[in-house]
């Protein structure tokens, strides 16, 4: 969707906020974004669940990109998400 002038400048924050690309948003605090995170519900979904972005005020070296994957292509919890619910004290067992 795009938004002419008039009606971004008229409209409430909340209501084109959605429409404003990550790297704007990042720039309208003047943050260089330096690692992208995305989180993958399964291996062969081809659309993050979530995305964690890690900026700075200036750009430090090379962007990195890295994703994680929560189940493999039969359901069953990866590696990399044992580790997580781990760290967050989650139970690795609970539904498998």
């Amino acid at each position: 969707m795009r938004l002419d002038l008039e009606t971004w400048l008229s409209a409430p924050p909340d209501a084109v906020w959605p429409y404003v690309s990550d790297a704007t948003k990042m720039s309208l605090w003047s943050l260089a974004p330096i690692r992208r995170l995305d989180v993958m519900p399964r291996a062969d979904s081809g659309v993050p669940l979530f995305s964690v972005w890690t900026c700075a005020r200036e750009a430090r070296g090379a962007f990195q990109h890295a994703r994680i994957v929560m189940r493999d292509e039969r359901g069953a919890r990866t590696e990399e998400s044992l580790t997580m619910r781990s760290f967050f004290g989650l139970e690795a067992a609970a539904r498998r």
